[in-house]
């Protein structure tokens, strides 16, 4: 066919066509229901789609519980039934992309303490951990599980502002790094998310005053012979994950180092402040 597909017409299964692989397979709909079991047990996740002389629950619609895809009409125009076949096979691949990411995060993501958060009626509402990905698993793993849609937002994306203004109510909304915000910008920031259905990763270490928020729990982190760093590095790290969330005073304590000493790093390892820029709301 001219749009790259390669065809094969048959009356039966046999063992010349078993031995193939076909991405969809396209049935009369004067086969059996055992006929529809054996092409789904011979063809590994392949597309069933009918082609029916019309429509009637002892054929058509009976085959289509037992596990065919979809029906088309004959007669037919091709492209059409193209058309049928491609947005079908789009749907297949993204059904398997979903789930390999699914079993990706599944797998790097923590154990988090099992907080409902839909139980909780006020929004905007703040989570705290010190990590921000205990963050994000929490959140997938609660929106997962009930089939909630949430968008994105990313307060050091420029356009924040106008991404928050044209909210709507009926939005779930997940809103991440917090922690770039500092005075006015705060306070503006939270007001402009007051009426909205809003979830925000709070990485800070600070308790937010009157916001609805949470604490999440996890277990003790283990550092394995791949996260070990040498004192140099680990210095480094903290001072470019933190630095913008706590002053030279908090990070020095933290550290056990005197304020110089984290001036003199910064230069050294060419770690800039980033200047914060006003968002007018």
């Amino acid at each position: 066919m001219k749009n790259g597909y390669s065809c094969t017409v048959c009356r039966k299964l046999d063992k010349h066509n078993c031995d193939k692989e076909y991405d969809v397979v396209l049935l009369s709909t004067s086969v059996t229901e055992e006929t529809v079991d054996s092409v789904k047990s011979t063809y590994k996740n392949v597309i069933i789609i009918l082609l029916a002389s019309c429509i009637d629950n002892a054929t058509v619609m009976e085959l289509l519980d037992n596990g065919a895809h979809d029906y088309i009409l004959k007669p037919f125009i091709i492209e059409h039934l193209i058309a049928k076949i491609e947005h079908y096979i789009s749907y297949e691949l993204l059904k398997r992309q979903v789930d390999s990411y699914s079993n990706y995060l599944e797998y790097i993501f923590t154990d988090i303490e099992d907080i409902n958060i839909f139980d909780k009626k006020e929004f905007p509402l703040f989570i705290s951990s010190n990590n921000q990905i205990n963050i994000d698993a929490y959140l997938y793993k609660k929106t997962n599980n009930y089939e909630v849609p949430i968008k994105f937002i990313s307060l050091t994306d420029s356009t924040y502002v106008k991404k928050i203004k044209n909210l709507t109510n009926n939005e779930l909304v997940y809103i991440t790094d917090f922690y770039v915000l500092h005075g006015n910008e705060k306070s503006m920031f939270i007001e402009s998310i007051s009426d909205k259905k809003v979830i925000v990763a709070n990485t800070t270490g600070k308790k937010i005053e009157n916001v609805s928020s949470i604490e999440i729990k996890t277990k003790e982190e283990k550092l394995t012979i791949d996260n070990i760093l040498s004192t140099v590095n680990y210095t480094k790290y903290m001072i470019e994950l933190h630095q913008d969330k706590m002053t030279d005073v908090d990070l020095s304590k933290k550290l056990g180092i005197s304020r110089k000493s984290i001036w003199e790093k910064r230069k050294k390892y060419g770690i800039m402040r980033e200047k914060t820029v006003n968002n007018l709301f």
